[in-house]
C-alpha cells in the first residue's frame, strides 16, 4: 500500500471499532457478575460510601408519651478509588504497510473480550480472597463473627462463611444443607439484632462440578428425600416451588473449578429508595473503556508519525460491599 492516509485511518479504525464492540458483546451474554455486584457511577478519583446502619425502632414511651427516646444515628463508611486498566498495541508504519494490521484486529477482537469480563474477573479476585481480605465491618469478608451493629457489641454477631453444617458435618451442596442454608439467610438481622432483614438467598454459585447437583435441587419436580434414612425414597422438591422457596437459576461458573467443594449463596441486589443499588461487592466505573484513535489527525500529520500506537484504556476499581448479602459453603474437599 502507499502513504497512511486519513480515509485509510478511519476505515482500519472503524473495522478495529467493530471488533472491539462484537467480542464484548458475545462476552457479555456470558457474565454472571452482575447478579452479584452493584453498579456504581464515579465522578472522581476516590469515592466515599456512607451507609446508614438501620436501628431505627419503635419505644415505649409510657403512659403520657414522656419517655423520648432519640434515634442513635449510626453509619459506616469505606472509599473506592478508581484505577487506571488497559493495554497497548503499537504498530510501525512499514508493517501497516506492508498489511502486517491483521495483528491488529486480532489484538482489537482479544482486547475486546478482556473488556468486558474486566469487571467478573475483579469480582472472582474478591470473592477468591473474601477470607482474608477485610470489608468494611473489619472483619475479613467471608467470616463467622461479623457483628450487627460495630458499634453496639450486645446486637451480636452474624456468619458468611460455613464450613459445617448444624450436625456438624461438612457442608456438602444437597438438599438438607442446602435448606438449612436459606434458613439461615432468612434468619440474619438488622443492626439492632432483632428486627428481620427479610433475605432471600435466592442465587446459587457453584463450581461446574457441582452444576447437576444445583441444577437438580433447584430445578428438578421430584428429589430423594432428605429425611428417609435409607436415602432410596423420592418426594417432592419443594426448594424448586417458588411459593416456598425462591431459587432463580444457578450461576455455574469455571472461575471456581479449584475448589470443586465450595459453593456460594447470594442474596438479589436491593434497589430502592431505602437501599440504593446494596450488594455484596461494588463495581465502581469513573470512566468506561475506550480505544485512542487517530482520525484527528490530517494526511500532513500522519505522514509524519513512524510508530502507530493505540490504548484501550478506562477508569475504575471493585470492592467488597455487604457481606450479608453472599455466603460461602465448604463441602468435603475432593480425595
Amino acid at each position: 500500500m502507499g502513504a497512511i492516509t486519513q480515509s485509510f485511518i478511519y476505515s482500519f479504525e472503524t473495522e478495529l471499532q467493530h471488533r472491539v464492540q462484537s467480542a464484548w458483546n458475545r462476552v457479555l451474554k456470558r457474565l454472571w457478575w452482575m447478579r452479584v455486584a452493584s453498579t456504581q457511577p464515579s465522578n472522581t478519583l476516590t469515592e466515599i460510601y456512607e451507609w446508614q446502619l438501620s436501628t431505627a425502632r419503635i419505644h415505649n414511651l409510657g403512659l403520657e408519651g414522656a419517655n423520648k427516646v432519640y434515634a442513635d444515628l449510626v453509619s459506616q463508611q469505606f472509599s473506592i478509588t478508581n484505577q487506571y486498566w488497559g493495554e497497548s498495541l503499537k504498530l510501525s508504519k512499514q508493517k501497516i504497510k506492508d498489511n502486517k494490521y491483521e495483528l491488529a484486529a486480532q489484538w482489537a477482537s482479544d482486547i475486546g473480550k478482556a473488556g468486558a469480563y474486566h469487571p467478573q474477573r475483579q469480582i472472582v479476585r474478591l470473592m477468591r480472597q473474601g477470607k482474608t481480605a477485610k470489608c468494611y465491618d473489619g472483619r475479613p469478608f467471608f467470616d463467622t463473627a461479623h457483628p450487627y451493629n460495630p458499634f453496639d457489641s450486645g446486637a451480636g454477631t452474624y456468619s458468611n462463611l460455613f464450613t459445617e453444617n448444624e450436625a456438624g458435618d461438612p457442608f456438602d451442596l444437597n438438599a438438607a444443607n442446602l435448606a438449612e442454608a436459606y434458613a439461615y439467610i432468612e434468619s440474619v438481622c438488622q443492626p439492632d439484632g432483632v428486627t428481620p432483614r427479610y433475605l432471600e438467598g435466592s442465587q446459587l454459585i457453584v463450581p461446574p462440578q457441582k452444576r447437576l447437583v444445583a441444577g437438580t435441587l433447584t430445578g428438578a419436580k421430584t428429589i430423594t428425600d432428605p429425611t428417609n434414612s435409607t436415602g432410596g425414597a423420592s418426594a417432592d422438591n419443594i426448594l424448586a416451588n417458588q411459593s416456598d422457596y425462591s431459587f432463580v437459576t444457578p450461576i455455574v461458573a469455571p472461575e471456581f473449578k479449584v475448589e470443586p467443594h465450595v459453593w456460594y449463596i447470594a442474596v438479589p441486589i436491593v434497589s430502592d429508595e431505602e437501599a440504593p443499588m446494596r450488594g455484596a461487592m461494588v463495581f465502581q466505573e469513573r470512566e468506561a473503556f475506550v480505544l485512542s484513535t487517530y482520525t484527528d489527525m490530517t494526511d500532513a500529520d500522519l505522514a509524519r508519525v513512524n510508530q502507530f500506537e493505540w490504548n484501550y484504556e478506562g477508569r475504575n476499581e471493585a470492592q467488597y460491599g455487604d457481606p450479608f448479602l453472599l455466603y460461602r459453603f465448604e463441602g468435603t474437599p475432593p480425595g
